[in-house]
């Protein structure tokens, strides 16, 4: 859900550049920057997390290779 607000905040600052020429810094700089990195970076972190716990989860259910006597 935070995703799609910095994706929204992102869009309305490509808006507010194209629309209206706002090429300030407030627009165009470090707030633009943010909401499309920080999103980002946070979907392919839970991506790693989900798909590290799915694989320890298929290692967990694995039978077991090899006998013990």
């Amino acid at each position: 859900m935070t995703a799609i607000q910095y994706y929204g905040d992102a869009y309305g600052h490509f808006y507010q550049w194209i629309e209206n020429d706002n090429t300030e810094s407030g627009n165009l700089g470090p707030p633009l920057w943010l909401d499309l990195i920080v999103p980002t970076v946070g979907l392919v972190l839970y991506r790693l997390y989900t798909r590290a716990g799915a694989l320890s989860t298929a290692q967990a259910e694995a039978p077991a290779t090899g006998t013990s006597k």
